[in-house]
């Protein structure tokens, strides 16, 4: 990418470190959505640390859901 020739499709994530060379633009006007999860082994040990992690990354993708959106082509601040 950086020596000028390339294209990747990045999570949007991943955009917020985006090398300052790199032009960033979005695929459509609507974002496409991917899911995530969180998988661990039914009736297996569940710490609460696990559980702790699963809460923090539901309201970290909350939050990602209700970001700006980027249909004008910036990248995040």
């Amino acid at each position: 990418m950086a020596t000028g020739v390339g294209i990747a499709f990045l999570p949007r994530m991943a955009v917020a470190t985006a090398h300052p060379d790199i032009v960033v633009r979005p695929v459509a006007p609507t974002p496409p959505m991917r899911r995530i999860f969180a998988v661990f082994r039914a009736g297996g040990l569940r710490s609460p640390t696990t559980g702790a992690m699963v809460t923090l990354l539901q309201e970290i993708s909350a939050e990602a859901a209700g970001a700006a959106d980027w249909s004008a082509g910036a990248a995040p601040a």
